[in-house]
């Protein structure tokens, strides 16, 4: 098609357009006039019926702005066919503006469009890598009986492990920031293969010392990519995430499953518990010894094959790695730009309004002191139970074989198994549970699950090992959902971006290397530290329940007041 057949058909089209313009700006113009008086019935009259009117309203209003945009569109359109058919003979400048026209056409421009397909390949990716997560977290807890005795120290000892590990894992969290200043698929990439090292290095440490500095590289990594995987599943799907972060802790359930199956075959040690005791020692008795009258003391030799399964889970990591790896070559993840008001507040706002007109007034009207108490509420809430969760599952298997049940090594590990196998169930049910239930009713269910294992273990935790399976297999199922629910809760009502998301994992780092100082008390009645975050938990989430309807009434009624502040926003955006 010539320049000149070109610009002809594009001038008959907007006459077209113009003509249908007219007469919609014609009926929108009567729609605007009656704004007015609906303002003055809702200052009369004050009610919830009267904003939804008057929204209404405004929506009608809206059109008459919109066809004057377009007008004006077509007129720069115009203006710029026109330039095109001088310049027809071949300058770049003119296949530039022409492309800029097609681009300007299209509103979007290509870079900025996720499709829904992308998204989903992305999220299944990210489901992969937070597998081999927890593989990464969870490979360590079964071995630290026979990794005290390659170094030669006590269990009391080398349990330190966990808490420098999760003090790195906290200040890994904090990393999180750093994804407002590079590439977040490019950087996790990275971590999980610095992971995959670490994995390898652990077998082979040399030094009590060496083991705590492979320990706490490997938590600062695993906090960054925890926190990026959270923050880009939420900022993805827009507050539609719930059922999708549900799916991530899904497949860490998994993770967390196999990863004490994949140690069970290749442990050495027969004896473990939390009290521990220093490495063994035999005495020899040689014929020297028996003229002497002195025994000779020496350390056994021991060899261990646990590079093994270490080298496994290296190996699932490292892929994960890869995996995001080949989603970078086929298509660079942008972030979207476009803000949102939280759900829970666009929820309670007029159906009538945009989106961006609720997040103008959600932005206007929600004082920094809200947001401030949720971060700190929610905070709170994390750290005690993040702190109870990890704590739980890394030291569950000096837990069992503390009791005086006849249950030691890779029992211990199928007891692990099996609890890690109702937190992948539970898991699998909340992705669809979170998408008929409220997050703080979710979170409610899970804690009195958790609360009726905590009974049964305390009452038969000392007797009957059936009681014992049953316990461990209930607080399990419990912590399945809790986590990605909390978190949904909170991306409910305060927009989660890298830094807030960071904080949050900070704070549950913070637990994680607190709680393990109590592991005294919690060898000898584990179940008291999950009711006591079970009451802290329920506390919590009631707070926050509380403050935000607070703040919901309190912009109904400013709105109510004062109904013209909505037209306001709506000039504003126009």
């Amino acid at each position: 098609m010539t320049a000149l057949s070109l610009t002809s058909a594009m001038n008959g089209q907007f006459e077209d357009n113009n003509q249908k313009a007219t007469k919609m700006a014609a009926k929108a113009r009567e729609a605007a006039t009656a704004v007015t008086p609906a303002i003055e019935m809702l200052r009369s009259e004050a009610n919830q019926d009267s904003v939804r009117n008057l929204a209404e309203l405004m929506a009608k209003h809206r059109t008459d702005a919109l066809i004057q945009n377009n007008i004006n569109h077509e007129k720069h359109m115009k203006a710029e066919l026109e330039g095109f058919g001088d310049g027809i003979g071949g300058s770049g400048r003119d296949l530039e503006r022409t492309t800029s026209i097609i681009s300007y056409l299209s509103g979007v421009e290509e870079d900025e469009i996720i499709s829904k397909k992308y998204k989903y390949v992305t999220a299944s990716v990210l489901w992969f890598c937070y597998f081999s997560l927890a593989l990464n977290d969870y490979i360590f807890g079964p071995t630290f009986e026979e990794m005290s005795l390659i170094l030669g120290v006590s269990f009391k000892e080398i349990s330190n492990f966990v808490i420098i590990r999760q003090v790195a894992y906290t200040f890994g969290a904090l990393g999180g920031i750093a994804f407002n200043y590079v590439n977040r698929q490019l950087a996790l990439i990275a971590l999980l293969i610095i992971s995959a090292f670490t994995l390898i290095a652990t077998p082979f440490s040399s030094t009590l010392t060496v083991f705590f500095v492979i320990g706490g590289i490997n938590g600062f990594a695993a906090g960054a990519c925890d926190i990026g995987f959270h923050v880009w599943i939420i900022e993805m799907f827009e507050g539609g995430g719930g059922p999708l972060l549900q799916a991530l802790h899904f497949s860490f359930g998994i993770g967390i499953t196999i990863a004490p199956t994949i140690t069970a075959n290749f442990l050495s040690s027969e004896e473990s518990g939390c009290g521990g005791s220093e490495s063994e020692t035999t005495t020899i008795t040689t014929l020297a010894d028996l003229l002497v009258g002195i025994p000779t003391t020496a350390e056994p030799k021991f060899e261990s094959i646990l590079y093994i399964p270490y080298l496994i889970s290296a190996g699932i990591v490292a892929s994960g790695g890869l995996a995001l790896l080949a989603l970078y070559i086929y298509k660079k993840y942008v972030p979207p730009r476009i803000p949102h008001a939280p759900p829970a507040f666009a929820e309670e706002m007029p159906k009538e309004l945009s989106n961006m007109e609720k997040f103008e007034i959600w932005k206007e009207n929600i004082p920094s002191s809200y947001t401030i108490t949720l971060i700190t509420v929610g905070s709170c809430l994390l750290m005690t139970y993040y702190g109870l969760e990890v704590t739980y599952l890394q030291f569950l298997a000096q837990f069992i074989t503390s009791t005086p049940l006849p249950i030691a090594g890779m029992q211990s590990a199928y007891v692990e198994t099996a609890t890690g196998a109702t937190y992948a169930l539970g898991g699998l049910i909340c992705i669809y549970l979170s998408t008929k239930l409220k997050p703080q009713h979710m979170i409610y269910v899970n804690f009195a699950i958790i609360n009726v294992g905590s009974i049964v273990l305390i009452v038969f935790y000392k007797t009957d090992i059936s009681m014992l399976w049953l316990g461990n297999s209930l607080i399990g199922l419990g912590f399945s959902s809790t986590y990605a629910t909390a978190y949904t809760f909170l991306e409910h009502h305060i927009a989660v971006t890298n830094a807030i998301g960071s904080l949050f994992l900070l704070a549950g780092g913070a637990g994680t290397a607190i709680l393990p100082l109590f592991l005294s008390d919690l060898c000898t009645n584990p179940s008291s530290i999950i009711i006591m975050c079970f009451v802290c938990t329920e506390l919590i989430l009631h707070t926050m329940t509380d403050i935000r309807s607070k703040q919901i009434d309190m912009i109904k009624k400013k709105l109510i007041d004062n109904p013209a502040i909505l037209l306001g926003y709506r000039e504003k955006l126009i």
